[in-house]
């Protein structure tokens, strides 16, 4: 039998042997379902203890260390040290072949006249105009000459 929702919590903890309240005690006498699944989770409760007691009752026999050491005794030495072993000089010898075969190509005349290739700012900028450009002009001085008239006029 399934317990009230709102009771649930209780009845588990009143049949593992906490005291039961007054509001339960009163829910009990009058809900079934409460009542059936207390007796049921007593009765498990019930056979989980006999079944513990059983289990420490019970002593292991004199002889299980000597049958354990035997037993450790004839199970053959784990393998996969030596395995491993294997495995990791073989990656060791594969990556010294790949980075031995690896090389860089040698460089094709294209890729070398790219080397060489500058960019066309580079010859802009050093342009008859270039000490101007880098240096500040004198009062009175004139570094563009205007044509009175022309399109740059202002």
């Amino acid at each position: 039998m399934t317990p009230c929702p709102e009771w649930r919590d209780r009845v588990t903890e009143h049949a593992l042997g906490l005291p039961a309240g007054d509001r339960l005690a009163a829910h009990l006498a009058g809900c079934v379902g409460c009542a059936g699944a207390l007796a049921a989770l007593r009765a498990r409760a019930g056979e989980l203890d006999a079944a513990l007691r059983g289990l420490v009752a019970v002593e292991p026999s004199p002889d299980l260390p000597a049958r354990v050491l035997a037993r450790l005794d004839a199970a053959p030495a784990p393998r996969w040290p030596r395995r491993m072993a294997w495995v990791a000089a073989s990656l060791i010898i594969a990556l010294g072949v790949a980075v031995g075969l690896y090389r860089t190509p040698p460089p094709t005349p294209l890729a070398r006249e790219l080397s060489r290739w500058r960019s066309p700012a580079e010859a802009l900028l050093r342009a008859p105009v270039e000490p101007q450009l880098t240096t500040v002009p004198r009062l009175g001085e004139i570094f563009f000459e205007v044509e009175p008239g022309g399109r740059d006029a202002l």
